[in-house]
């Protein structure tokens, strides 16, 4: 069961994203976290991943008080679930939290399956001011959720790149380093989510399951694309494989400027250093 209660969520941020969509039949709902950015941890985790854990979504909305007494009513409004359209499962947005600071948090995208009762009562009070640019999020915002809603096979290469992705975190703490990922806001309303990104030497990685020429190839596209939308020029870049590829593809990383980083034994090398 999930409630929104605009009045009392205006504290937290929630205010300005909560709220009707698509003619009532879609709803915006903020995720739980009233302090810092929010995270993929409890409540929020099982809410984008509800529909493999075979748990249904209920929806109720804040309804005034109960005559006589200050306890808050909640009306029931419906099944929902995530929604698994072009629209995606979330997007990233701004917000204070309950100290009045700027924050990371997580807008579901449900869709509506029952009829309850309609949502009339909860507009958004004001105007969401979604972000234009780019903005960091923190590694714990991650994407293990897209797995469950692929073929097996793709979940599978999702599961690997997981684990690398783990590993490299691993190995950046050993060395003192951090990484954070960017949002990247585009035309259609999504964003795009990067991985890795380090701020120590500006560096964008982009990781991949496997060092195939079809993963090279997606992965150089996908850091050209993130660094156009960044608009940031001198942004290295560097792909983050689980081996060596290709003599061929080394060349081609080399001929860009783009780095190479591979798994080496428990820990990583650079096999090409970012220009």
């Amino acid at each position: 069961m999930v409630f929104s209660d605009i009045t009392e969520g205006a504290h937290f941020g929630y205010a300005q994203h909560d709220g009707v969509t698509d003619a009532g039949e879609g709803f915006d709902y903020t995720g739980a976290g009233q302090v810092g950015d929010q995270e993929f941890l409890r409540g929020n985790r099982t809410l984008v991943n509800h529909a493999e854990e075979n748990k249904r979504l209920q929806l109720f909305v804040a309804a005034g008080t109960l005559p006589g007494s200050g306890r808050k009513q909640q009306e029931y409004v419906g099944e929902y679930r995530v929604r698994q359209d072009d629209r995606g499962p979330f997007h990233y947005a701004r917000a204070v939290d309950s100290r009045g600071q700027d924050r990371t948090v997580i807008v579901f995208h449900l869709e509506r399956l029952s009829s309850g009762t309609a949502p009339v009562r909860v507009p958004r009070s004001q105007p969401a001011t979604e972000p234009k640019a780019p903005f960091q999020v923190p590694l714990e915002v991650d994407r293990t959720y897209v797995s469950a809603r692929r073929a097996s096979e793709a979940a599978t290469t999702r599961r690997r790149e997981a684990e690398l992705t783990s590993m490299f975190n691993s190995w950046l703490a050993m060395q003192g380093r951090s990484a954070n990922r960017w949002a990247i806001p585009i035309d259609s309303g999504a964003a795009l989510l990067t991985d890795y990104y380090t701020d120590d030497d500006n560096t964008l990685f982009e990781a991949k399951a496997s060092s195939s020429r079809n993963d090279v190839r997606m992965a150089i596209g996908q850091l050209h694309d993130y660094r156009h939308n960044l608009g940031v020029v001198s942004l290295r870049c560097a792909l983050l494989l689980p081996d060596e590829p290709a003599p061929d593809l080394v060349d081609m990383l080399r001929s860009i400027g783009f780095g190479c980083v591979v798994r080496a034994g428990t820990g990583f090398r650079w096999l090409i250093e970012a220009s």
